[in-house]
């Protein structure tokens, strides 16, 4: 599940925000970065929604997973590229 949340712009919005941009223009991102991401518990989720965030991780399909992702955060796709400035 943190793959396919990872391939999203959820993820993306959360490696900009605990990263750090390298001189490079890559992100370096930690692991005490990835224990500050806020995943939502499993238990709370549809089984469903769990198993095709998996899936698009497996597929490798980010625009799948950013839909998922958007929405179990409960996340407007409009908001979230304005938060990256898109």
């Amino acid at each position: 599940m943190l793959g396919g949340l990872l391939l999203s712009t959820a993820g993306q919005f959360f490696v900009e925000s605990y990263g750090i941009l390298t001189r490079g223009e890559y992100w370096r991102f930690q692991s005490q970065c990835l224990r500050r991401i806020r995943v939502l518990s499993p238990k709370a989720l549809v089984r469903d929604s769990i198993d095709d965030l998996r899936k698009a991780f497996r597929d490798r399909d980010g625009e799948r997973a950013t839909r998922i992702a958007l929405e179990l955060y409960g996340i407007d796709a409009a908001r979230m590229d304005t938060a990256l400035g898109h």
